[in-house]
């Protein structure tokens, strides 16, 4: 028995996979964000550097400052989550075209986690921070990334798998 809201073309509907995508996206990014804050604060880098790095794409080397700045964390956390809810809509669009079991989309979105770890690190790290700066170590990097995609896989799988 299907799961999907299916439309009249046999495809599941544009609604469906656009709004499970983005919802997805956001909360897992939420938990990503999370995860690498929590991290950088136990070690002793501050629970805002994340967000400072991410920030300094787009306000440069000065966002990065010991201690909480409204501008770069709002900043940071902007760029994320738009980040996030568009990576969501690519890998639900991408499942919604698929016959996908749940537990092959949870996989799909842990692989599909990695891959952006490697679009990270090779091109936005490479064309937008600033020079000498790393986002963050390379262990946190895959760790949140993994992070993100079971996340986003744990919530979109149940609206676009085609099996129970």
């Amino acid at each position: 028995m299907e799961t999907r809201p299916i439309n009249d073309r046999g495809r599941i509907d544009t609604g469906t996979w656009a709004g499970t995508g983005i919802v997805a996206g956001i909360v897992a990014g939420i938990v990503m964000a999370m995860t690498a804050m929590v991290w950088m604060a136990l070690a002793g880098q501050g629970f805002f550097r994340p967000l400072d790095a991410i920030a300094s794409i787009l306000l440069g080397r000065g966002a990065i400052t010991p201690g909480f700045q409204m501008l770069p964390e709002l900043v940071g956390m902007a760029i994320h989550l738009v980040l996030s809810a568009v990576f969501g809509l690519v890998f639900a669009f991408l499942a919604a075209r698929t016959s996908l079991s749940k537990g092959a989309i949870i996989g799909a979105a842990v692989a599909y986690g990695l891959l952006l770890w490697v679009v990270n690190v090779v091109v936005i790290d490479t064309l937008f921070v600033p020079a000498g700066l790393s986002l963050a170590p390379t262990p946190l990097m895959i760790v949140v990334h993994v992070v993100y995609g079971l996340v986003l896989g744990l919530i979109a799988a149940p609206k676009l798998s085609s099996k129970h």
